[in-house]
């Protein structure tokens, strides 16, 4: 078993992705283990986020998707608050198949929801991309590069923030409408994925910071 730990230094993807980079190489879902821990920005907050990697399936179509288990950890333990069904491919882009909540009741789109254009390439110039599915008009924005020095150590720069929102009509909702786990404002790294997130619903204000993370690669 190979695992990347605390020890190895994160990738800094440069600007140059806008235009000659793939989008998906910082949602990376390899591994057969993917587990990390986020704590909250807000120091009041003592919670933590887990993301775990359940299960890897193929679709017909032979996209993979990786199902990632949600879970907030106290002194108690913790609580399963949903999945989210991702796939991430040069050949598609980056995609979110479904979704289920703590009590285990799924919705699977129909299209995916986008969150990168189909040729897996994004400029800063670029149009959102926009998805209707599972009554709701998902948008999802290229914000651009900026730095993201995350708790678990490495100073990393040039991350890639995205902004994703579900619109109850069309695609034009400045503030999200759907309340849903995976939407909010992600900063990705090559490698390790998301380094922070803030929750679209703010029910926490501060960002989600990663704090640890482990991947087996088989």
């Amino acid at each position: 078993m190979f695992l990347l730990l605390a020890a190895l230094q994160g990738c800094n993807p440069s600007n140059t992705a806008f235009s000659g980079h793939s989008i998906s190489e910082f949602f990376p879902l390899h591994g057969v283990k993917r587990d990390a821990v986020y704590k909250n920005d807000d120091a009041s907050f003592t919670e933590k986020m887990l993301v775990e990697k359940l299960s890897e399936t193929e679709l017909s179509d032979g996209t993979d998707v990786s199902t990632l288990e949600h879970y907030l950890e106290s002194s108690t333990g913790r609580t399963l608050i949903g999945t989210v069904e991702w796939s991430s491919e040069t050949s598609d882009g980056v995609r979110i198949h479904g979704y289920s909540d703590g009590d285990g009741a799924s919705t699977a789109f129909d299209p995916p929801v986008a969150i990168s254009p189909s040729t897996d390439k994004w400029q800063t110039d670029d149009d959102p991309v926009c998805t209707e599915t599972g009554g709701f008009t998902f948008r999802s924005e290229l914000i651009g590069f900026e730095d993201c020095p995350v708790a678990w150590g490495p100073d990393w720069s040039d991350c890639l923030h995205v902004a994703l929102v579900g619109c109850s009509s069309d695609c034009e909702c400045e503030e999200d409408e759907s309340g849903l786990l995976f939407v909010g404002e992600y900063w990705q790294v090559s490698t390790y994925g998301t380094a922070w997130k803030q929750d679209a619903d703010k029910t926490v204000d501060q960002k989600w910071n990663l704090l640890s993370i482990e991947i087996a690669q088989e």
